[in-house]
């Protein structure tokens, strides 16, 4: 069997829509010395210099799959997909 019938894909989607993924934002660039992360303290704010407008990477189960910025939504910060990753 070589092709996938729709009927395969609804089953598929079926079975796998329950699923739970991983599902991370990442700023690749900002460093943090580790002494500074072992003194952490609650109340603390991390400031890195990075730009807020600069894109951010969305990593699906650990593969980039999405470049994203930081908007407001409803009060609450989200993030908005600029687009898909196609490189390797």
């Amino acid at each position: 069997k070589t092709q996938t019938t729709e009927e395969d894909h609804r089953r598929i989607l079926r079975l796998t829509r329950p699923a739970l993924i991983r599902f991370d934002t990442r700023l690749d660039g900002p460093k943090l010395a580790v002494n500074s992360l072992l003194a952490m303290q609650e109340g603390d704010l991390l400031v890195f210099d990075y730009p807020a407008d600069h894109p951010i990477n969305v990593t699906v189960n650990g593969k980039l799959k999405y470049r994203a910025e930081i908007v407001e939504s409803h009060h609450k910060r989200s993030i908005q997909i600029l687009g898909l990753v196609t490189e390797p």
